[in-house]
């Protein structure tokens, strides 16, 4: 009876040890941190939750594509000279996002839907021609997943400061374990939630527990 006991001890403990070093812990997360999100992580640099923002991004944008304007070139941005596609797009992830987070991010999303992706950065807001997607929020509970997906709507009038209107879907997710597959999504009125302040990545910061984004 001892042997056995000891035996599931040892499982138990091993299968903790593996989920621990895979990032999963405990499977609950939530960007921005809400207080009230019990065992909720503040790092949004986890495997799981940034998959679960790209896959929530590329239904979104393939839903609802984007043309950009007119064509601009990387010089007037980082001075490489290398012409934008009329697909290229700027992603502001949660914040908190790594550079590291980014670069894996854009390079899945650049890589599946055949446009460039690149991040939010300061010089990008420069150029109004360039689309910024933002993540709202993620909030991942072991085997679901929610994220809201804030997309710009240029074929409405602008608001008075020239940026454009933006509609949040949010994009409700199952896997976890395996790949994240949409299950469903909730569309709200286009300018009826306020899309979360730009944070790009050239002004990063470590995350704090500072609830910005409410529940709803």
């Amino acid at each position: 009876m001892k042997l056995t006991r000891s035996i599931t001890t040892a499982l138990v403990l091993s299968t903790a040890t593996l989920l621990s070093l895979s990032g999963c812990t405990t499977g609950y997360h939530t960007y921005p941190v809400i207080e009230s999100a019990e065992s909720a992580s503040i790092n949004p640099n986890l495997p799981t939750n940034i998959e679960a923002q790209v896959r929530a991004l590329q239904w979104v944008i393939n839903k609802y594509p984007i043309e950009v304007p007119r064509a601009i070139t990387r010089n007037d941005i980082d001075g490489g000279g290398k012409p934008f596609s009329s697909g290229t797009i700027a992603v502001n992830l949660v914040p908190g996002s790594d550079q590291d987070t980014y670069r894996r991010a854009c390079k899945k999303l650049s890589d599946s839907l055949g446009v460039e992706a690149i991040p939010l950065t300061s010089a990008v807001l420069e150029h109004p021609t360039v689309p910024v997607y933002v993540v709202g929020r993620v909030w991942v509970r072991t085997q679901t997943a929610k994220v809201d997906i804030f997309r710009p709507m240029y074929d409405l009038p602008r608001k008075p400061d020239g940026t454009p209107v933006y509609q949040c879907i949010t994009v409700n997710l199952r896997g976890w374990l395996e790949p994240w597959a949409v299950d469903n999504i909730q569309v709200r009125e286009p300018g009826t939630i306020e899309v979360p302040d730009y944070t790009p990545l050239d002004t990063y910061v470590r995350p704090t527990r500072t609830a910005i984004f409410s529940e709803y």
